[in-house]
């Protein structure tokens, strides 16, 4: 029996595995070379600190959402998605500046929310829409009194 559950972890984790190469799969560029790098419709959140340059991709437009309280301060750990009309991107969860980012494949009409608002905050909306021709967006949540 325990080399059953093994047998059935190891089938399991192969197919996690597999599921989320197949999810990821490298970019092309224009004459069809696969490219290894980081994917445009990558969702992870950029720190300017590390080094990284990913905001800089000249594939793909980023979107930007800053969620702050009612006094500017950014609320940092919320969990944030873009959205289209069809399909949500994965939730990405807000830096220390209160910001998440987004580098989606396509540019297209994009919204913003939240998976959860956070505990003692209420949101006046449940869908955040970016104005037209707009990549930025702030959020300001209210504190609950209470």
């Amino acid at each position: 029996m325990k080399s059953f559950k093994k047998i059935l972890a190891l089938v399991l984790s192969l197919m996690l595995v597999l599921c989320l190469c197949a999810c990821n799969p490298s970019t092309e560029d224009a004459t069809g070379d696969s490219t290894g790098s980081t994917p445009a419709s990558s969702s992870t959140p950029l720190n300017p600190d590390d080094g990284n340059t990913e905001d800089q991709l000249p594939d793909g437009i980023q979107y930007k959402v800053k969620v702050v309280d009612e006094e500017g301060n950014p609320i940092v750990g919320v969990y944030v998605q873009l959205c289209t009309e069809e399909t949500c991107l994965m939730p990405v969860k807000t830096d220390e500046a209160g910001v998440a980012v987004f580098t989606p494949a396509e540019e297209e009409a994009y919204h913003a929310k939240f998976t959860k608002v956070p505990e003692g905050y209420e949101a006046d909306a449940e869908d955040f829409y970016f104005a037209e021709s707009e990549t930025e967006l702030t959020i300001v949540l209210k504190a609950i009194s209470g």
